[in-house]
């Protein structure tokens, strides 16, 4: 897997040839599994410098998510639209767009130069989440860290969603408080 994005940082990566390779990966996204962002994945489309194309051809071919596609900047709907389109119609790709807020940008809605042959890929969403709930959503009041850290060291398994930055730092890096149930 190929993580390109402005924000990585190549700097706890060890030696070399090892930076050697990421660098030549990430120039032809020759990786099974790319995880890059919109801003990385258009540029090739639009790029006048050579370098920043010789991603083109590794990009037909495979399935696309776009996550939260409705964060794709409005100005340049159009022309993202008319690469995503051509990719879909002349290389063999996939587009899922994933987003719970679904834009009208489909030819049917009246969208200019819309998507057209549009799919959903859950037909009954509401049954789904029915069937499929496997989540307890709950509340829990103002915790000091110390308190909630003992809260997650009772299961086995949780996603705790906090309001500050170091608070996940002290989750890895105090292991002994979060194994205080045994599995």
């Amino acid at each position: 897997m190929l993580e390109h994005h402005s924000a990585f940082d190549d700097g706890k990566l060890q030696g070399e040839a090892t930076k050697d390779k990421l660098s030549l990966a990430s120039e032809n996204w020759d990786a099974p599994i790319v995880v890059t962002t919109a801003v990385q994945f258009f540029e090739p489309f639009f790029a006048s410098i050579f370098p920043r194309c010789r991603k083109l051809h590794n990009i037909a071919g495979p399935v696309i998510i776009f996550d939260e596609a409705q964060m794709l900047p409005l100005n340049f709907a159009l022309p993202l639209m008319q690469a995503i389109k051509e990719l879909a119609q002349n290389y063999r790709c996939s587009v899922v767009m994933c987003t719970a807020t679904q834009p009208a940008v489909q030819a049917e809605n009246g969208f200019y130069r819309g998507f057209e042959n549009v799919r959903k890929i859950a037909l009954k969403p509401t049954a789904l989440f029915d069937k499929l709930r496997c989540t307890t959503v709950q509340h829990i009041s103002t915790q000091t860290d110390a308190d909630l850290l003992a809260k997650l060291g009772e299961h086995r398994q949780m996603l705790a969603i906090v309001t500050t930055a170091a608070m996940p730092a002290a989750c890895t890096t105090k292991p002994n408080t979060l194994t205080a149930r045994s599995t």
